[in-house]
């Protein structure tokens, strides 16, 4: 019979293998402008590291 370790371990597995398969994997698209404030990048996907992680915070909310 599994004690209650167990079960708490059952369940936490359950919960990361849940979260895995809901993740999202897509990757954005160099557009030459930041996908946060939408000034011009060039060759990368945001201007700066402060744009890069608002966008990131807003998306995680999601």
């Amino acid at each position: 019979m599994a004690d209650v370790i167990d079960q708490a371990n059952e369940l936490q597995e359950m919960r990361i293998a849940h979260q895995i398969e809901n993740r999202n994997n897509e990757r954005l698209i160099n557009t030459g402008r930041c996908h946060y404030c939408d000034s011009l990048t060039g060759d990368r996907c945001f201007c700066d590291v402060d744009c890069r992680d608002d966008f990131e915070f807003i998306n995680r909310a999601r």
